[in-house]
């Protein structure tokens, strides 16, 4: 699959690749989604299972959410507060309704002691272990 410009991918070209079994366009390919301009691209193909690479814009909502966290910008967090908001309001599919969860939780802890973006855990295993050591 051919990107023009991997730093700046268009929707549509995140989407071909979304769905072909090729490798990344470039090792850090992840990063360079993850934005508020990419989010609804992201939210739809985590969501979708029918995606080829569902698991990675799983894993791109996850990391997300820990980098806006990470960079404490009051606006970049009450826009991602007002998206998981709206999100909620309506039937999701389980991937993106356990992402939203998950980000709420985030949200709303002030001690965070990792940077959630450094796990090295699948997007569910993150997800676990937060709702565990709230209990």
């Amino acid at each position: 699959m051919m990107v023009r410009n991997i730093w700046n991918p268009t929707h549509n070209e995140i989407r071909t690749w979304a769905y072909t079994g090729t490798s990344l366009p470039h090792p850090h390919w992840a990063i360079t989604l993850i934005d508020f301009n990419n989010l609804p691209v992201l939210i739809e193909l985590a969501g979708d299972e029918q995606c080829f690479n569902q698991s990675f814009f799983e894993k791109c909502l996850y990391t997300f959410t820990g980098l806006i966290m990470e960079k404490h910008n009051l606006h970049e967090l009450a826009r991602l507060e007002t998206t998981l908001e709206e999100l909620s309001t309506y039937k999701q599919p389980k991937a993106i309704k356990e992402w939203v969860e998950f980000s709420q939780v985030i949200l709303g802890k002030e001690d965070m002691s990792d940077p959630v973006w450094e796990m090295d855990w699948t997007a569910r295993q993150v997800r676990e272990s937060l709702m565990e050591s709230e209990a």
